[in-house]
């Protein structure tokens, strides 16, 4: 109940033979500082490229929980980074999604699902960006991250996002109201 963010991403796909990449869209969430609820969702796409001596294919469903304020601040970036530098991964790849995070350990909580084989070393980048077409589609206005995760006012939200919110709330119900964040 502590999370100041979700993020999902359903469905990430990499592939490589030498040269790879991995792409795929999400969602993210963000609790009002001010009241504990959860504003607006906002849509998000991810990419990575990678190079390196690296062959396979692999489908990952992707949960992270934004637990501190400088996690948080990351997700109101135009794009950022979360990460570049070496990774070895051999065999069926079950446990762990090669996200390199360079934050500190308990900014971000990373779950994950993920099916395949992916074997080699390699290096890369994985960057996640505001997606301003699914966000126009759904909401039906041009309406930009920023002003969704920080709850402005005046955003008619779709019905089945309030439907999502609801849910939210069940599953990850307020634990301040009106109370400073920690």
């Amino acid at each position: 109940g502590r999370a100041k963010a979700i993020v999902v991403f359903p469905n990430l796909v990499k592939a490589a033979v030498i040269a790879g990449a991995r792409v795929g869209k999400g969602v993210v969430i963000v609790r009002s500082p001010k009241t504990g609820d959860w504003n607006p969702p906002a849509f998000i796409k991810s990419r990575q490229a990678s190079w390196g001596i690296q062959a396979g294919i692999q489908k990952a469903e992707l949960v992270l929980l934004i637990m501190t304020k400088e996690g948080l601040k990351q997700l109101f970036k135009t794009q950022y980074n979360l990460g570049s530098g070496p990774q070895i991964a051999l065999g069926p790849v079950g446990e762990t999604l090669d996200l390199n995070l360079t934050l500190k350990e308990n900014d971000i909580f990373a779950y994950s699902s993920i099916k395949g084989f992916f074997a080699g070393l390699s290096f890369d980048g994985t960057f996640i960006s505001s997606d301003k077409n699914a966000n126009y589609e759904y909401y039906r206005q041009p309406v930009s991250n920023r002003d969704l995760l920080s709850g402005r006012k005046g955003i008619k939200i779709p019905e089945s996002g309030q439907a999502f919110l609801e849910r939210m709330d069940l599953l990850a119900p307020r634990y301040w109201r009106g109370a400073k964040e920690q």
